[in-house]
């Protein structure tokens, strides 16, 4: 039994633009920054995301990702990075 949550994707998408502000020193083009919505969006969609391998961008991601803690039983998350903490609540989903 795996559990999946579901995130509001405007929730998700505005968490993403403050990690990537603290992350990314200067602005990413608008090209870029509507590509990594995109996968933002697939990953809020529970749908597979293929990225390069050791492309910068993945890394970002991933460690976007990364800062998420899931409460699999109540439905919600936490996420911590520097000084951004929030917390929401998600839809769990039960394969």
């Amino acid at each position: 039994m795996s559990v999946d949550h579901k995130i509001n994707k405007t929730e998700l998408i505005t968490l993403f633009d403050k990690f990537v502000s603290r992350v990314v020193d200067g602005e990413l083009d608008k090209e870029i920054t509507q590509m990594l919505h995109e996968i933002i969006n697939a990953v809020a969609d529970n749908k597979p995301v293929y990225m390069q391998k050791g492309n910068d961008f993945n890394f970002l991601v991933n460690d976007f990702i990364s800062c998420f803690y899931f409460d699999d039983i109540n439905g919600g998350y936490t996420f911590e990075f520097e000084d951004i903490e929030t917390s929401g609540k998600t839809i769990p989903v039960i394969r």
